[in-house]
């Protein structure tokens, strides 16, 4: 995957395993809506040691731009 691929080049990740990929999203992603959106690839999950990358986007009504 090019995200993965970008994620290694840009940071420090040491592991070859392959990541985990989490999404939550709250709210409608409408013209109208708020919430969020938050993106994390979790590449190894050890006792007392994680390696992940996390990304919020925060989205709210549009300024009547269509």
């Amino acid at each position: 995957d090019k995200n993965v691929k970008k994620l290694r080049e840009v940071y420090p990740i040491t592991t070859k395993k392959s990541p985990v990929l989490k999404l939550h999203i709250d709210g409608d992603i409408k013209g109208s809506s708020v919430g969020y959106k938050n993106i994390e690839y979790n590449f190894s999950k050890v006792k007392d040691q994680e390696t992940a990358v996390r990304d919020f986007l925060n989205f709210g009504p549009s300024d009547g731009v269509s």
